[in-house]
Parts: structure tokens; sequence; C-alpha cells
């Protein structure tokens, strides 16, 4: 049924803050929780991707997801719903955002998600929300609510 969940990072996998500093952006926090979603979503043959258009602290993104081995690509999010139209069959994914800018691919995609604290006008686009905000368990949440349909 899907063979992709491709997710947005900030404010998806992380609470959406930036910590800086005098340097600059120097720190993401990121829930402990979606590492075991991911897991399980590998286990039901359901692949991870994810997507940052976060320029300035993609590196610190790309390591975590390194970490979590999960591939991860920068894309802008004026050319996301094209980026995906170009790589995956929309009528076979899970998407997962929190952004205005998410809302084309949420509607566009099998099964579209949002975090509990996204906008309004986001979470009205999705077909599930989750009662997680976004770096508090997303991913695990949406794996298990897939385990428990099956």
């Amino acid at each position: 049924m899907f063979t992709n969940l491709i997710t947005d990072v900030d404010g998806v996998l992380t609470d959406g803050g930036f910590y800086y500093s005098g340097e600059g952006k120097i720190l993401k926090k990121f829930g402990p929780h979606d590492n075991d979603g991911f897991k399980m979503l590998v286990e039901m043959g359901i692949q991870p991707v994810a997507i940052s258009a976060d320029m300035l602290g993609y590196s610190i993104t790309k390591k975590r997801m390194e970490d979590m081995g999960i591939p991860i690509h920068l894309v802008s999010a004026s050319t996301r719903y094209k980026w995906i139209n170009d790589r995956y069959d929309f009528r076979k994914i899970i998407f997962v955002g929190d952004g205005y800018f998410d809302i084309e691919c949420i509607k566009a995609s099998r099964y579209g998600v949002a975090p509990s604290n996204a906008p309004d006008i986001v979470k009205a686009a999705a077909d599930f929300v989750t009662t997680s905000c976004g770096g508090n368990g997303v991913i695990l949440e949406i794996a298990l609510s897939m385990m428990n349909e099956n």
C-alpha cells in the first residue's frame, strides 16, 4: 500500500526551535522516540525519507538523520511538491509536514499527516493529526497507528 514515508524535519522531528549564538544557528532539539517509529516503519516495508529546507542548519539535520540511518535531502519549501512528484508516486506515500508550504504535499499524498502543533490550516489539510507535537514522537505515533490498523 505505502512505499515511503516522506517527512519534513523542522517542526516534525524537532520542536521547530533553533538555538542561536553570536555565531549563528548551533543546535536543534530532536525528540528521542522517532527513531523507534522509523524502525517500525521499515519493518512494515515503508522506507522513510527526510527533507529539509533549512540551509543554515542542514549540517545539524544531516548528522541526526545519518545517526538514524534515514536519507535526507535539502529541498526548498517552494519546490517540495515538484521534487517529490519527480521521484515518488504520491498515491503510495505518507507525507508528514507542519508548515504552510507542506499543504500541497499533504493533500496530494495517499495519507497526509500533521503534528498537533501545526497551524490550523495545515491540520485541516491532513488525513491524520497526531496528538504529539513536533519533536515529541510524531513518527512513532504514526507507526503505532498503522500497526493498530493492521
